[in-house]
């Protein structure tokens, strides 16, 4: 669900913007830190890229929400300009943080990063206002 998503939003991205890609949970089952970079915006990928990248990616382990968000700011280039990401999960942070206080937390250290968030199949309210807290503390949107 969530590949077939990111493959249809690479349709409506526009083609000059460079875009990065953190995946997570897809190596090793139940590891918190199962995180990695596929694909950071200063090496200049587009969304056709990124999206090629993630049909390869076997979801096996837990949903570290949490550190994703701070592997994603970490990722963002270093001239302090603005960035987004767009968070896309179908589950809650599972691995005992939360990813809002990490999202009040790049506000407050005054990090410009904007989060759209798109809920896929959260069948509960607090997986819905746990992602919808993230959007809303960084200025953006959730879906």
């Amino acid at each position: 669900m969530v590949k077939k998503a990111v493959k249809d939003f690479g349709f409506l991205w526009p083609e000059n913007i460079n875009v990065g890609l953190v995946v997570y949970g897809h190596r090793r089952k139940e590891d918190c830190t199962d995180i990695e970079v596929i694909a950071s915006p200063e090496d200049g990928f587009s969304m056709a890229e990124v999206s090629k990248r993630l049909q390869q990616i076997r979801p096996r382990g837990n949903t570290p929400l949490t550190a994703a968000i701070e592997a994603a700011a970490e990722a963002m280039p270093a001239n302090g300009a603005p960035s987004s990401i767009i968070l896309v999960s179908d589950d809650k942070e599972n691995c005992e943080r939360k990813p809002c206080e990490v999202a009040k937390k790049l506000k407050a250290n005054n990090v410009d990063l904007t989060a759209y968030v798109v809920g896929l199949g959260l069948k509960d309210t607090s997986e819905r206002e746990q992602l919808q807290c993230v959007a809303r503390e960084t200025g953006g949107l959730y879906w």
